[in-house]
């Protein structure tokens, strides 16, 4: 308390030599300054370890948003493939049948 009580007449003592040609309180609007960036500080503080916080649940729904992204694209590319093998196996059975019925005619 002595420590914070003789910053506080410090700084008074300080401004008062430059505050008496303005005739402004002495130090009383310096304290309160400093008081309300010490404010400022600890609410900015407070705000970071949010957006971290923020940023990191964001990076893990990322993480798990490609993840799905890649999953679900592999399914889809498997999908294709068996579908273009069984579209290429019927267009051969077809030409097979039309070369046979070809052949006959």
């Amino acid at each position: 308390m002595n420590r914070v009580s003789f910053e506080i007449e410090k700084n008074t003592d300080k401004h008062a030599e430059a505050n008496v040609n303005n005739r402004e309180p002495i130090g009383v609007r310096d304290v309160c300054e400093d008081a309300n960036n010490n404010d400022n500080h600890l609410n900015s503080a407070i705000f970071e370890d949010t957006e971290a916080e923020t940023l990191d649940r964001e990076n893990q729904m990322t993480r798990g948003s490609s993840e799905t992204f890649e999953s679900v694209k592999g399914s889809v590319k498997q999908l294709k493939n068996s579908f273009v093998a069984e579209f290429k196996r019927r267009v051969k059975e077809v030409e097979r049948e039309t070369h046979k019925s070809k052949k006959i005619a």
